[in-house]
């Protein structure tokens, strides 16, 4: 939590209307939020930290991770290489979610594609 409240915290908003503070009462939806992101930063903090000290099969090919490390931009920061690599991970799967929302959408309004997908897929079922 200590990410996401230190987040809150520094938002300008409350030294210009320093009444607005007892509003933002952190809520049980946000403590479930702070919880979980703090899992999920400390988790990829971890993998971070691994991998500054080298610790990879050199068999495994550079991923993204490699090259954020790599960057002159993230030397030495490994917050910010957290911060980018959770937004990633976030990003992909909103991305994912809208995709497959949108193709079932699809599928449910033209029944001409979507016999021709199951046609495809049947099979391999």
């Amino acid at each position: 939590m200590q990410y996401y409240f230190a987040e809150r915290i520094k938002n300008p908003l409350y030294v210009l209307f320093p009444g607005l503070l007892p509003y933002c009462v952190a809520s049980a939806g946000d403590r479930r939020y702070g919880r979980n992101n703090t899992t999920l930063m400390d988790s990829i903090m971890q993998l971070v930290q691994v991998r500054r000290q080298g610790g990879k099969d050199p068999k495994d090919d550079d991923d993204v991770l490699d090259m954020l490390l790599a960057e002159e931009l993230f030397k030495g920061n490994d917050l910010k290489v957290a911060n980018d690599i959770r937004g990633l991970f976030l990003a992909g799967d909103e991305t994912c979610n809208i995709t497959t929302a949108n193709f079932l959408y699809y599928m449910a309004q033209h029944e001409q594609y979507r016999a021709k997908v199951m046609q495809e897929i049947m099979p391999t079922l």
